[in-house]
């Protein structure tokens, strides 16, 4: 948020209109006021604080300490007032805070003048100190006035108590230009010009600069060009440091800062005034020359609030010959800080680079006014107009004498970005035409130069302090916000683009998906697409060979995009599990990353997660749950309903498995599943098993939903069922054995089902027991045992010919 005074900004443009016209305007310029509030100089204006005449004065009858004075505050109005300041006595022309006036004390307190009894005495009024009006520090005793003042006068009218208003912005990140009270006043202006607002336009003027004495030169010396394009610094001596001027102290304290002397605070004014940041040094602590440069990685900076930073040698630091100075653009250093007893000073005024600034913000967690700036970036054109304001400043207000030429470094600054945009663009954009004479206006008014204007468009150069406007776009928005949101005329009709309907896009297979899984119970998590790099080198799947870095990331611990979904499932199930919810099945659809060569890749994927305490039995069997077969059976669940017809499964070569399978759609390998291996499990400190499974979903878009509905009649008698235990060689899998049953035995098997794995010490090593389910079913009669048992007996004979099985 940005705030900006009222009569500040009047410095700049004045109108008639009031401050809540003026709100309204800057609201619909796309300068958001959130507030307007009332600032006073004195809080509380002093309202109801007059003069007062003391006529009498006695010792209060039954307190020592106490006085009992009679004060004249009309001419034919006397009240009685109890007071204990040891230096009221008649004669005196006194500060009388009247019966129902509040009072903002220095310490804080409010304090509303009652009548009261104090010791037996009545007491109409309260005699001020300067403290407690608010004006001074001191207590010693009663604010003495000048005898020359007329009984009964308003304090208000003798101490000048100055009342503003202040907007409260909320300023979108990329309006660098309007951080300052100009460049809102440069917005308002275009606003007024546009609108055929009588107004008047005035902007500061220098006063000449004298010439250097050349007592004290700094040099300045740029190590690193590309990160201080601009750079002006000048040496001033002979300063006197001291309170500001009342009127910088008002200006600053209804923008929020407190006035510390006139060297800082004139910085801060040229900062909110022009929003150019400067910076000062105290020029005696400096050694040698000032140089501009990156320092090594672990060098210590302490700074101006005494506390000490660690620098990377990517922040860029203003260093004398011996020491660090100040982190360029963000803070000062303890050591090079201006103070009372400051008399000669480096003042300087830069332009650097925009993403060095904000790293090196965000890596310190430093924010200032000035790092607000610099991060979005200020007009490099403006550095020395700014100086200069603050040189001609502090030589009126801190007696300064100019002792050297403005030392300067100057790298050639880029041209203005010229843009062509025709009236067709501008008028499709906007969805009505806007009169080409009102374009040229808008223009003009925002300082945007026209270079060209023909039958079809407009060329111009944007000026170089609108460092957000670069594109066409860019422009038919500035154009908007001037000609006015309000102004554009609805349309008679209405129009609406009905895009084409298919149950096959991607969005509805995912909702189709996140349904199906919502309805098999589980819970949808959505995690951030930026990881730990540190995950990456967890497993070989995810080597940070391919990964995508960011390029400015928030921090360490977010710089890489992820390339699957495992690692955020995993922190979600620890997260959970801390908070003692231990039996968690979540699924997450989300992006994962890649870079192959020079080319990025993004792929839709899904990941299902199950995890369970051993301590959860299946409820027939009373043994632990097999979390594999559990995924199995829902995946099997999931394709069908899919209708995906050829899905199969193998070995897979995934290093996230203790035990695992690939997911085969036909010939090519869509995702794969298994048990979590426990060192990995182990890095997330989850206790209990996890079962997992990711699949590319645009590997299976589409051959998803490919129904050919075939229509037959339900079978109307029973099934039968079988069950086998078969003891096989541990290399055989199910899908080998359920393709050999059918190809045998094609009219009368319906289902062949997996219900049971054993492997144990007590068989061979090499063997495992399958128990399968067969289900029979004849559609033209009912089955006998007789005839189930000669299919059984020829499916047996053939597993036995073909995969050596044992029945158990």
């Amino acid at each position: 948020m940005v705030k900006i005074s009222y009569r500040w900004l009047s410095e700049y443009i004045k109108s008639e209109k009031s401050v809540e016209q003026i709100g309204e305007y800057l609201t619909d310029l796309g300068l958001e006021v959130e507030g307007i509030s009332k600032f006073e100089s004195v809080k509380g204006g002093l309202n109801g604080v007059v003069v007062g005449e003391v006529t009498e004065c006695i010792k209060h009858p039954n307190a020592d300490r106490l006085k009992l004075t009679k004060v004249r505050v009309e001419k034919n109005k006397i009240l009685q007032i109890v007071c204990g300041a040891p230096n009221v006595t008649t004669g005196q022309k006194v500060p009388v805070a009247l019966i129902g006036s509040v009072l903002h004390l220095n310490s804080g307190k409010v304090l509303k003048i009652k009548a009261s009894k104090i010791r037996g005495e009545q007491s109409h009024g309260m005699i001020c100190a300067e403290d407690e009006l608010g004006i001074g520090k001191s207590h010693d005793g009663i604010l003495v006035l000048d005898d020359n003042l007329k009984i009964g006068k308003p304090l208000k009218e003798i101490f000048n108590i100055e009342e503003d208003y202040v907007f409260e912005i909320g300023l979108t990140p990329n309006r660098a230009d309007a951080m300052s009270h100009m460049g809102v006043a440069r917005d308002l202006k275009a606003y007024y010009i546009q609108n055929k607002i009588d107004f008047s336009w005035k902007t500061p003027n220098n006063e000449s600069i004298p010439t250097p004495s050349n007592t004290k030169n700094i040099k300045v010396e740029i190590d690193e060009p590309e990160l201080a394009t601009s750079y002006f610094g000048v040496t001033l001596t002979n300063i006197e440091v001291s309170p500001s001027p009342m009127w910088i102290k008002n200006y600053l304290k209804a923008i929020g800062i407190s006035p510390k002397n006139n060297v800082v605070d004139i910085t801060n004014f040229v900062l909110h005034d022009m929003g150019q940041p400067l910076h000062s040094f105290d020029a005696n602590k400096i050694e040698g020359k000032i140089i501009v440069k990156r320092l090594d990685d672990g060098t210590k900076f302490e700074t101006l609030d005494e506390n000490q930073i660690t620098l990377s040698n990517e922040d860029l630091v203003i260093c004398d010959e011996n020491k660090p100075l100040c982190l360029a653009g963000i803070y000062g250093g303890k050591y090079s800080g201006v103070t009372d007893s400051t008399s000669s000073i480096f003042l300087e005024s830069a332009h650097f680079d925009s993403t060095t600034i904000r790293k090196s913000s965000k890596r310190h967690d430093l924010k200032t006014d000035a790092s607000f700036r610099f991060e979005r970036g200020i007009d490099p054109e403006f550095c020395l107009i700014a100086l200069k304001r603050a040189i001609s400043l502090l030589i009126k207000y801190a007696k300064a004498v100019v002792s050297s030429e403005i030392n300067e470094f100057i790298k050639p600054i880029d041209s203005p970005p010229k843009i062509y945009i025709s009236y067709d663009q501008i008028n499709k954009t906007i969805g009505q035409s806007i009169p080409k004479e009102d374009l040229t206006n808008i223009l003009n008014a925002l300082e945007i130069k026209i270079d060209n204007v023909t039958d079809e468009g407009i060329a111009i150069t944007v000026p170089l302090f609108r460092v957000d406007v670069k594109r066409p776009a860019d422009v038919i928005e500035e154009i908007l916000r001037i000609y006015g949101y309000n102004s554009i005329k609805p349309s008679s009709s209405f129009k609406l683009n009905m895009p084409e309907h298919s149950f096959k896009t991607n969005y509805n297979f995912e909702e189709y998906v996140a349904q199906k899984l919502v309805g098999y119970g589980f819970s949808e998590i959505i995690n951030n697409s930026i990881i730990n790099p540190s995950y990456n080198s967890m497993t070989n799947d995810t080597s940070n060979d391919n990964a995508v870095s960011i390029i400015n990331p928030i921090g360490r611990d977010l710089s890489e995009l992820r390339k699957t979904l495992v690692y955020s499932s995993l922190e979600v199930i620890s997260y959970n599990q801390n908070r003692n919810q231990k039996n968690l099945k979540t699924f997450e659809i989300g992006k994962v990353y890649f870079k192959k060569s020079k080319e990025f890749i993004e792929n839709k994927s899904l990941l299902i997660a199950v995890t369970k305490t051993k301590e959860s039995l299946n409820w027939i069997t009373q043994k632990p749950i097999s979390l594999f077969f559990e995924m199995k059976s829902l995946l099997k669940n999931l394709f069908q309903s899919l209708n995906l017809k050829a899905i199969s499964y193998g070995p897979t070569k995934s290093s996230f498995y203790d035990d695992g399978l690939e997911i085969i759609n036909g010939n090519m390998s869509v995702g794969n599943f298994g048990i979590i291996k426990s060192s990995l499990i182990k890095n997330f400190s989850i206790e209990n098993e996890v079962c997992v499974c990711q699949i590319n979903l645009e590997k299976i878009y589409n051959d998803a939903f490919d129904f050919n509905f075939k229509v037959k009649e339900i079978v109307k008698f029973p099934s039968i069922q079988r069950d086998l235990s078969l003891l096989i060689d541990k290399k055989i899998s199910f899908d080998s054995i359920k393709k050999t049953v059918f190809e045998k035995e094609k009219k009368l098997l319906n289902t062949l089902d997996l219900f049971d794995v054993y492997t144990d010490n007590k068989i061979a090593n090499s063997k495992k027991s399958y128990g399968i389910r067969f289900t029979f079913t004849d559609k033209e009669k009912t089955l006998t045992d007789r005839k189930i048992d000669t299919v059984m007996n020829r499916i047996i004979k053939d597993l036995e010919t073909k995969f050596s099985i044992q029945l158990r």
